[in-house]
């Protein structure tokens, strides 16, 4: 029996060490690894990893997707179909679960504050992932495009000696500004604090942005505006407008899945542009 203990307690540092869910994930991702990247108010945290065969060569460049739904719902799977297609190009592709208010009744900036831990935990763990550590791009649509923004535009909320920051940024119809009364009435203070508008400095690395021109959710405007504070500071910042495109245009399934085939193929060329893909 002494035996027996001892192997288990070995069998739990190990996965503790390896930082592996220990359940299941909360929507699951077939061929999928699971690892937990923080836990907080007794809620374990996951994020899943899809890598690319063994032919491409470590460590890969990353792409580290964040759902939207408004902080408040959404599914991990949402970036599923554009992960597929970079992982078969030799990225891997991590999905990741943070707090939303109908599960977690959780605040806007707890969800920044896990978005920031999720890339802290990437770059962390590049080795054991396969990653390249200052290769990894932060990428998300809606309140998730919030997210991918702020993980590199908004000040740490928690200290840390890893960075959060990402090294390229991709944002599908994001929420670039929560200052304007439609999210301060929501979220008061809280919101301006974690809005990615309001920190643009120089050394923000490449960023491309994809919005509908008739997205009643997020007006154009807002990322129009954050793209121009971003070329004033000097960054490289391209916003692909599409025309007759509403909220959410870029998923896959909506639209005969037009926009969907766009938008993949232009983050394409921009990850080839920079480096990312051969």
């Amino acid at each position: 029996m002494p035996h027996l203990v001892v192997i288990c307690r070995m069998a739990l540092m190990a996965s503790l060490a390896c930082g592996m869910a220990a359940q299941t994930p909360r929507e699951p991702i077939p061929e999928s690894t699971p690892y937990v990247y923080r836990t907080v108010g007794g809620t374990s945290l996951d994020l899943q990893v899809l890598s690319p065969p063994a032919s491409f060569a470590r460590p890969r460049p990353a792409i580290v997707y964040f759902f939207g739904g408004g902080w408040s719902s959404g599914t991990v799977k949402q970036f599923l179909p554009f992960g597929k297609e970079l992982v078969g190009r030799g990225m891997v592709a991590v999905f990741v679960d943070y707090r939303v208010s109908s599960r977690h009744k959780s605040t806007v900036t707890d969800a920044t504050a896990d978005a920031q831990a999720a890339m802290r935990y990437v770059r962390a763990n590049a080795a054991k992932l396969g990653i390249h550590p200052n290769r990894i791009v932060a990428a998300g649509g809606s309140a998730g495009g919030q997210l991918a923004l702020a993980t590199t535009l908004v000040p740490p909320l928690e200290e840390d000696a890893v960075s959060p920051a990402a090294n390229l940024l991709i944002g599908y119809n994001p929420v670039a500004d929560l200052r304007d009364e439609r999210w301060t009435s929501r979220f008061g203070e809280a919101g301006a604090k974690v809005s990615p508008i309001s920190f643009v400095k120089a050394g923000v690395p490449a960023t491309l942005i994809f919005h509908g021109v008739d997205d009643p959710t997020v007006p154009i405007k807002q990322v129009r505006d954050f793209c121009a504070a971003m070329r004033k500071a000097g960054n490289s910042c391209t916003l692909e407008e599409s025309e007759g495109a509403t909220h959410g245009f870029f998923n896959y399934g909506r639209h005969e899945n037009r926009w969907y085939t766009e938008t993949l193929a232009k983050t394409i060329v921009f990850l080839k542009a920079q480096g990312y893909l051969e």
